[in-house]
């Protein structure tokens, strides 16, 4: 306790001397919506967008410098695996621009985050019978994400950024999720959770563990139509006569919870929260892609009072069979 108290006291006399340590991205930002399973192996590609304001508190300050919003974009480039009908590899480079803008300054850092790989295991999928009515999709895994990414990039005065808000975290990672799907006709569910354990970096710094989960209903349409050119030898109502694309509006909601970071294993004050969310998706089937579009709102932040809010989350990816 009495070391937590010397903590905040140093913080609070260095403010107008030091970076501002608060950055709101630490509680959460994963969105992992309705996963194709098209049984080949796939390359993804996501772009996401989220902005964090932050309130006007002596805590939000970068020496004379009052910070204003935090912009973050990021796009992954996935690589997933099918080993026979059970088990999937991924991996997944991102790539992140961290833009913070300030009353006298704007500071931009990008390049390549921490590199990500998981396995997962199928442990139900009748999804494609059409001996049963009710259609499940069971699937759990874990992975690692290794500390590939910069994390000790400074602003133009030479102060250390946030360790949220750099582009890596210098720290291995690990991670377990596990998700389940259940269709009956062309109404179904969707659930997911995923927890994280990081490690500490050689600055002695260690993001808390985070748990992320998200459910929702989806509903399934599919648009037929014949093909232009076909091979005439072909039985009338074959299927290779026509193309089908599937879309699946869904709608659901997400809770995101972060335990405080550690610092040379001192509580850092000001970091950690939950946050609950709803969202709406929108994923479109075609032959070998696959198209989603989302949005994220937060209805509920339950966070430090100096942490910036995060309010609108947006994001679109694209799969493709190769």
């Amino acid at each position: 306790m009495k070391k937590n108290i010397l903590v905040i006291v140093f913080f609070t006399i260095t403010l107008l001397s030091s970076a501002c340590d608060i950055c709101g991205c630490g509680a959460g930002g994963s969105f992992m919506g309705i996963i194709p399973q098209f049984g080949k192996n796939q390359i993804g590609f996501r772009h996401t967008y989220r902005s964090f304001t932050h309130p006007n508190t002596i805590l939000n300050v970068n020496g004379q410098s009052r910070v204003l919003r935090d912009e973050n974009f990021q796009s992954d480039i996935s690589f997933r695996f099918f080993k026979g009908q059970r088990w999937q590899f991924m991996a997944t480079v991102p790539i992140k621009n961290h833009i913070r803008h300030e009353t006298l300054r704007t500071t931009r850092i990008n390049g390549a985050g921490d590199i990500a790989a998981s396995v997962h295991y199928i442990i139900i999928n009748n999804s494609d019978s059409m001996d049963v009515k009710w259609k499940n999709l069971v699937m759990v895994g874990a992975g690692v994400s290794l500390p590939t990414g910069k994390y000790m990039q400074r602003d133009e005065t030479r102060v250390m950024l946030p360790a949220l808000f750099q582009i890596g975290s210098g720290a291995y990672q690990y991670f377990s999720n596990i998700y389940y799907t259940l269709r009956y006709q062309q109404w179904g569910l969707n659930v997911n959770a995923q927890y994280t354990n990081a490690m500490q970096n050689e600055l002695k710094y260690e993001l808390g563990d985070r748990i992320q989960t998200m459910g929702g209903i989806f509903y399934k349409k599919d648009f037929s139509w014949t093909k232009k050119e076909t091979d005439p030898s072909l039985p009338l109502f074959d299927s290779k006569r026509k193309r089908t694309m599937s879309v699946l509006p869904s709608v659901g909601y997400a809770a995101e919870h972060s335990e405080k970071d550690k610092e040379y294993d001192v509580i850092k004050p000001y970091t950690g929260g939950t946050q609950h969310l709803v969202y709406a998706s929108l994923d479109f089937y075609f032959e070998k892609w696959a198209l989603n579009l989302f949005a994220q709102q937060a209805i509920y932040n339950d966070i430090p009072f100096a942490q910036p809010e995060n309010k609108m989350r947006f994001g679109l990816g694209v799969v493709v069979r190769v």
